[in-house]
């Protein structure tokens, strides 16, 4: 009796490994979510997030979302998945226009194979081609081949130790015990596994302030302006590395978008753009630019391996020199975008660490609605002299530029009525500033003047 109750005691932990075979590959793999890839174009007049939800196991659908900032898309905007090399596309499909700015539009792409891809935009004249590295089928994990191994040996041993029992219970005992140690391992593997994936990084995404050094970098970059028939201004860039010479075409996705590039016109207006890829190293964007002069860029980018880089150059726009327009006004109160702005800038002197904080009201109530943009609840671009240098010339590598971000907690669904920026300002003279956030799907640009102190002597 007591040689069948231990077998039959073997048998029904036997058992459970069977009940794990079934469940392991769920715990391992059911969890298991698509990558996100979310990168912002300037495509045409339209400022577009575009969304791609990777799949996981090197084919298979992949959802495309696409929701326009300030404007709507004017008609179908056609989607292509063209594997890296290849001439025609795999799949494509044309998105519909949303009822509006923050409307999406949706639709997916066939993905046949893992590797390199390009996502390819058109909504002519204007082309983008967004690069795409397509996961292939995840290893299934070792854990998972433990429970696996330990649940077979579990069933074969519970199935041969029933069979032998009548005729051979010693053999069958000892078949019984081999199942029994195979139960426990599959489900001590299947308890632990769960335990054993890496934990999600507690960091959010963003950080609290991105200092741009002044420097170029290694890579050089060369602007080529020419009108465009719609009146804008086409600029194309040319990515370069200064070592080699070879074209730019490693770039990584860095708070939404291969490439932040800020354009400052001679009347001190700002346009906060995202060229998109046209070829290996090529990048465009067509502007309304319409004041003749020079005008400075400042190219943000992340390379692979290479770590956050600010790249620089300048081009000069003919035509008849017009007079100098008023300088944006100071810290104090402004009317903008139908709300009231105040702005305070504490301890403006250069060497030490400032304030610049804007508070933000409608109709005498705070405003609580604003919407992260790229990830960030605010941006503020700073643009200032060289040391010792009263105008800036912003091909000088010495020109002060930095772009903040505001990474605030949101309040309820937005954020508002404050949004604080740090920042040393390198030297004395006088700063432009420009303050963006969103609101309504509406990016919102506060140019602010600011007048830095010298360095005390003796500091």
């Amino acid at each position: 009796m007591r040689s069948r109750s231990a077998a039959a005691l073997l048998g029904v932990l036997a058992a459970l490994g069977l009940l794990v075979l079934g469940a392991a590959p769920a715990s391992a793999h059911g969890g298991a979510t698509p990558d996100v890839v979310s990168v912002a174009q300037t495509l045409g007049l339209h400022e577009l997030t575009v969304t791609m939800y990777l799949p996981t196991e090197g084919a298979g659908p992949m959802p495309v979302r696409v929701v326009p900032q300030g404007r709507a898309l004017d008609g179908p905007l056609l989607v292509r998945a063209v594997p890296a090399g290849a001439g025609a596309p795999t799949s494509e499909v044309a998105l519909a226009p949303g009822s509006g700015p923050g409307a999406p539009s949706t639709g997916t792409l066939q993905i046949d194979r893992p590797g390199a891809w390009e996502v390819v935009l058109v909504a002519s004249p204007d082309v983008a081609r967004i690069p795409v590295a397509i996961p292939g089928p995840p290893p299934t994990p070792a854990g998972v081949w433990v429970v696996r191994v330990g649940a077979v040996v579990a069933a074969v041993g519970a199935v041969a130790a029933a069979a032998l029992w009548r005729r051979r219970p010693r053999t069958a005992l000892g078949l019984g015990a081999g199942a029994l140690i195979g139960a426990a391992t599959a489900v001590t593997a299947a308890v632990l596994a769960p335990g054993a994936a890496a934990a999600p990084d507690p960091t959010p995404p963003g950080h609290d302030m991105a200092v741009h050094s002044p420097g170029g970098g290694a890579v050089v970059l060369t602007p080529n302006v020419q009108p465009s028939a719609d009146g804008l201004v086409e600029l194309t860039l040319g990515l370069t590395d200064g070592s080699t010479g070879a074209r730019v075409d490693d770039l990584e996705i860095h708070d939404d978008a291969l490439v932040h590039l800020a354009v400052v016109g001679p009347g001190g207006r700002l346009w906060h753009v995202h060229p998109v890829r046209t070829a290996p190293g090529r990048f465009a964007v067509r502007l309304p630019l319409s004041d003749p002069g020079r005008y400075a860029l400042f190219a943000e980018l992340e390379r692979d391996g290479g770590g956050h880089q600010v790249t620089r150059s300048a081009f000069t726009l003919a035509g008849v020199a017009r007079p100098a327009p008023t300088p944006p006004d100071g810290p104090g109160a402004r009317d903008v975008a139908g709300m009231r702005v105040d702005v305070t800038v504490a301890t403006p002197v250069a060497g030490r660490v400032s304030r610049v904080e804007l508070a933000f009201s409608e109709n005498g109530r705070p405003v609580r609605d604003l919407q992260s943009w790229l990830g960030m609840g605010g941006h503020l671009l700073v643009f200032g002299p060289s040391a010792g240098a009263a105008d800036p010339d912003p091909a000088d590598p010495a020109t002060s530029f930095a772009h903040l971000h505001f990474t605030g907690p949101p309040v309820q669904y937005g954020y508002g009525p404050n949004v604080v920026f740090t920042y040393a300002f390198p030297a004395g003279g006088r700063y432009q500033l420009w303050a963006q956030v969103q609101r309504g799907w509406q990016l919102v640009t506060i140019p602010i003047t600011v007048d830095v102190s010298p360095m005390p002597t003796g500091t």
